[in-house]
């Protein structure tokens, strides 16, 4: 029996050390994927210091529907879209924010409807990819976003072993609509503009039942941005018109109880909502003219609201 069980844990060890290893191995394949551009956004944070500025705060609602040289000729000030990926969760994106607001910023904060239903508030999948490119932010958590990154560790362990073999083919790093350099200055996803789009956006259900823990986080992270003398404003994401359809009762129960809050709120859910014809591969992802719309709407929801 003894012998057995050495034989397990030599065996459980060795699986162990491959993950491990499979997760800080180096590869020339993905070195340049859209996660790496967490530190071209926070260069942008870090050297803008002329004045106030607006951030863009969210998923990929934001990198893939906002067009921030329209937001900054309007208002005069420096636009940064730091959005990557709904997938990394909504405590994930707060918490990497929260270090760079300074007195007199402007939060322009659109997370996707799905951050406040289910377990999306601690991340999933795209969580650990990031953390993979930036490890810096392991601190920042909780127990329940540990556990995310056991469930998906193994799987993305084993991606970057198969991409590092893969890479002593040759490079294969194509800029497409998920890479690094898909963003402009401003931090917005532009490279698919030139690509082509796909057959159909379907209706996507929201799945699970409303998550008070993601709503209280924002709540609390409106109390952090006003405690820095900065300003938050939540701003619906440009849900493709079907999908906001099918989830009409769940995102209205969202849209009520900002109301009954003490966030100010631009427009309403369905007036962002747009439609499908203007997006180019997911529920989320606008092509350029549906980006030009949303960001007028945008615009014209701040001015509503007083921003100048």
């Amino acid at each position: 029996m003894k012998h057995f069980l050495t034989k397990c844990l030599v065996f459980f060890l060795m699986i162990l050390s491959i993950i491990l290893l499979g997760f800080f191995i180096p590869s020339r394949l993905i070195k340049e994927n859209i996660h790496y551009s967490i530190y071209d956004k926070h260069k942008l944070l870090e050297k803008s210091n002329n004045g106030a500025r607006i951030i863009l705060v969210g998923g990929s609602n934001l990198s893939f529907g906002i067009l921030s040289p329209l937001i900054e000729e309007e208002f005069g000030k420096d636009v940064i879209n730091t959005a990557i990926h709904a997938g990394y969760g909504l405590k994930y994106i707060i918490d990497d924010i929260k270090p760079f607001v300074k007195e007199g910023d402007v939060i322009i904060f659109s997370p996707e409807y799905s951050h406040f239903y289910n377990d999306l508030f601690n991340g999933a999948q795209a969580m650990v990819q990031g953390l993979n490119v930036y490890p810096q932010n392991f601190r920042n958590l909780n127990l329940k976003q540990f556990l995310v990154v056991l469930k998906f560790l193994p799987r993305e362990s084993f991606v970057k072993i198969r991409s590092y073999l893969r890479s002593f083919r040759g490079s294969l790093d194509i800029v497409n609509a998920y890479h690094r350099k898909s963003f402009n200055s401003h931090g917005d996803a532009i490279k698919h503009w030139k690509l082509p789009r796909s057959k159909g956006v379907h209706k996507v259900p929201l799945k699970g039942d409303f998550n008070n823990v993601a709503y209280e986080y924002v709540i609390d992270f409106d109390i952090f941005v006003k405690e820095k003398n900065a300003s938050m404003y939540f701003s619906f994401p440009c849900l493709n018109r079907s999908s906001y359809e099918v989830n009409r009762e769940k995102i209205e129960y969202l849209d009520s109880l900002l109301a009954k809050s003490d966030i100010n709120v631009l427009g309403n859910s369905l007036e962002f909502s747009t439609p499908d014809s203007l997006h180019f591969d997911t529920h989320y992802h606008l092509i350029k003219e549906g980006q030009i719309l949303r960001t007028n709407l945008l615009i014209d929801a701040m001015r509503s609201a007083g921003l100048n």
